[in-house]
């Protein structure tokens, strides 16, 4: 009787306290759900807007085109675009021409992520992608080289291989750019001159990885137009003059210090200064965002710019990524917008 009667107080204690734990759940997580709705729906409802703009910009790809995965070749002239087109992250791929604005679809093949050697040649996965012809050829990786040294033997004969660093630890992936030698091999080279000495009559050009990174971690950088009259960089901003001035070249900055924070905002704008003043020249920022600097125009008529939201990555930003050209001053917007082809 008394166990029976223990039992079932026992079972009523742990049902409120079940229930006292829910309430207090539900409690905790509504104001977290409202407020992460809230922010989901602001950046869904005001996507392509911009709340700081010195100077004039021109939109390239509006936040609903959906192309969020973009890089942009060394001179500027051609720009991978591609967007995940399913849940397991599938993409689909093109190029578009910077002087047309013209976008072709190519096939993505899958086998690992993208980046470009030089200014004619865009690895894609496993794949090699050549510009302007827009042909591509699958590679096929060879045993490493240290495993056995006479798989070098199968690049005898090619045109010109291009030598990776800094993909993986002390060594460089090799990868061949002629169609007829489609072969990528990793060898472990503690220096360039080691790299010579193994690849001997081999045709090779070092690919540093201020190439195939673009502008990733370098905060602290200056990147010139071709022409050298303007640059981009981080900026300090100064709340007594509210502008900004260049980073200092001699001190090693975070990505944090291209952001304001305040109490109210927090953004990462996108600075193009004067070379000769070092004057701000125009800047774009959106609360809450950051820019991403792809690269100059092969005109230097500007920097293509692309905004994503600080601390997220796709996840947070359901409308997409918005991508804008900052123009220099005295620049007009040229009214081009892009069209697919059917290639």
């Amino acid at each position: 009787m008394f166990q029976r009667k223990w039992r079932l107080v026992r079972g009523l204690l742990l049902g409120l306290l079940a229930c006292g734990l829910a309430c207090a759940v539900c409690l905790m997580s509504d104001p977290l759900t409202r407020f992460l709705e809230y922010r989901t729906q602001a950046r869904l409802n005001h996507a392509n807007r911009l709340d700081y703009l010195v100077g004039t910009v021109e939109p390239l790809f509006l936040a609903e085109d959906h192309w969020n995965f973009l890089d942009l070749s060394p001179d500027g002239r051609w720009l991978e675009i591609a967007k995940a087109v399913r849940d397991d992250w599938s993409r689909e791929e093109a190029l578009m021409d910077m002087e047309t604005y013209r976008i072709y679809n190519i096939e993505y093949m899958g086998g690992g992520d993208s980046y470009w050697v030089d200014n004619r040649h865009l690895i894609l996965g496993g794949s090699v992608v050549k510009v302007p012809e827009l042909k591509y050829w699958r590679l096929k990786e060879l045993p490493h080289w240290e495993d056995d040294p006479t798989v070098l033997k199968q690049l005898a004969g090619v045109s010109r291989v291009m030598a990776v660093e800094g993909k993986l630890p002390v060594s460089y992936v090799v990868i061949s750019t002629d169609p007829a030698y489609p072969y990528t091999v990793d060898i472990r080279a503690g220096d360039k001159t080691e790299l010579g000495t193994i690849l001997g009559d081999i045709p090779y050009t070092i690919v540093p990885e201020s190439v195939w990174r673009a502008n990733m971690g370098q905060s602290n950088k200056r990147v010139y137009s071709p022409d050298g009259k303007y640059f981009v960089s981080g900026g300090e901003y100064s709340a007594k003059d509210d502008t900004y001035y260049p980073q200092s070249l001699d001190k090693s900055y975070s990505w944090g210090m291209l952001c304001v924070y305040s109490a109210e905002n927090q953004y990462c704008p996108g600075l193009i200064f004067d070379t000769e003043t070092e004057a701000l020249a125009a800047m774009a920022g959106k609360k809450g965002w950051s820019a991403d600097i792809l690269g100059w125009a092969p005109d230097s008529s500007g920097v293509y710019l692309q905004f994503g939201p600080l601390g997220g990555g796709y996840g947070f930003a359901p409308a997409g990524f918005p991508t804008y050209k900052l123009l220099v001053p005295g620049q007009k917007p040229s009214g081009k917008r892009p069209i697919v082809v059917n290639n």
